[in-house]
């Protein structure tokens, strides 16, 4: 009989002091994200940035300080972003960097061996944003260590266009961090939005074919889902197909990966729905609130619905307890329709249940008792004094 054990996580790398090359509204921006400027001491979990106005002052600066992280403005007085991006990673090539601009003209399609995109971050105003940006580039530091030995799950976000993937990213954040939070007592949530989440699911930005079928192999069944452009660059060239590639790329090694597909144009809906997967058009104004329903409906956030094979609904979970009484009280076929798409490990992954998740994960829908087993682990967890319901 297994039991639910607390593995320690490996020691997660944080992103705690910042260089921001940019000018004093760029700071004043990231004061107001809750990046705290020299001096200020809270709130303690938030990262620190040190301004500079300068490409080359930016340059000097870090040949001989202690930084986790570049974030520089498009344009600087004497060169580009992209232009300090090139010439830090030069030097500096492990250094995570990111271009943040507002101008939404440089956001669009770009030629696919285009470097003008790369790291580029269109700013549209969200307090989300600066802050879902800094743990994008956390969750990249951490991908290896915390993947790999079964720490975390992960949603890979495929998308080469700038205007896109900047909406996305806070938007992934934002549902992770409510849903990581949802069955945590009001009187025990982090004040902060800094606090660290231990059990969240990661999300990986990928822009090229090549880097997300790495991302898909290396991570393999961890990577919980799928959300993907239809058109991104294959071997240095666009591909309008790129996205049904990858998406059957997925399917080869979790059948039963939840996938959307988005695309600017509507012809690929019906492609993408024969290979059972989610078509989203980018040019809806309810694409954003379309993502979110993906995540709540497909990927575990929000309750956990317990589903006949055809679809009908057969019951809702709210909390632990209540996810208890329906595993015990669900037909066999229902039971063994989520365990064998992994539902119930990845809703409570999301939902912050780390340890447990990864027991639930490993047990085989062909055991003898699955159903009991996993009673057995609830029990055990729903016991604990101070454990979430």
């Amino acid at each position: 009989m297994q039991t639910v054990s607390a593995v320690e996580p490996p020691q997660r790398r944080r992103i705690r002091r910042l260089l921001l090359a940019g000018n004093p509204y760029d700071a004043f921006l990231l004061e107001e994200a809750g990046v705290r400027p020299p001096g200020q001491d809270e709130p303690a979990e938030a990262p620190t940035f040190d301004l500079v106005r300068s490409g080359e002052r930016a340059r000097r600066v870090l040949a001989s300080g202690d930084y986790d992280m570049l974030l520089a403005n498009h344009t600087l007085p004497d060169m580009s972003g992209a232009e300090l991006a090139a010439a830090v990673r030069a030097e500096r090539p492990e250094l995570p960097v990111a271009i943040v601009t507002s101008n939404t003209e440089l956001g669009g399609a770009s030629d696919a061996d285009s470097a003008s995109t790369e790291n580029l971050f269109i700013w549209y105003g969200a307090h989300s944003f600066l802050w879902g940006l800094i743990r994008l580039y956390e969750d990249e530091l951490n991908a290896p260590s915390l993947i790999n030995t079964g720490h975390a799950l992960a949603i890979l976000l495929v998308e080469d266009e700038p205007n896109f993937y900047s909406h996305f990213v806070p938007l992934l954040y934002e549902r992770v961090r409510a849903s990581a939070i949802e069955l945590i007592p009001e009187h025990r949530r982090p004040a902060s939005i800094w606090t660290p989440s231990e059990n969240r699911p990661l999300v990986l930005l990928r822009r090229s074919f090549e880097a997300s079928c790495e991302a898909l192999y290396r991570y393999r069944t961890q990577i919980m889902a799928v959300i993907t452009d239809m058109t991104f660059p294959v071997k240095g060239e666009l591909k309008t197909d790129a996205g049904l590639r990858l998406l059957y790329r997925a399917r080869s090694i979790n059948g039963h990966m939840p996938v959307a597909v988005h695309s600017h144009e509507r012809e690929h809906q019906e492609a993408a729905q024969e290979a059972r997967a989610k078509f989203l058009w980018k040019d809806s104004p309810h694409l954003l609130s379309d993502i979110d329903h993906f995540l709540v409906d497909s990927c575990g956030f929000g309750p956990f619905v317990f589903r006949w094979p055809a679809g009908d609904v057969y019951g809702v979970a709210r909390n632990l307890s209540e996810l208890r009484a329906l595993i015990a009280d669900v037909p066999e076929v229902v039971f063994e329709h989520h365990a064998l798409h992994f539902d119930f490990s990845t809703w409570l992954a999301v939902h912050g249940y780390g340890d447990l998740a990864r027991v639930v994960r490993e047990l085989s829908i062909t055991d003898y008792s699955p159903r009991q087993d996993f009673l057995h682990l609830l029990d055990e967890v729903l016991e604990v004094p101070g454990q979430r319901r």
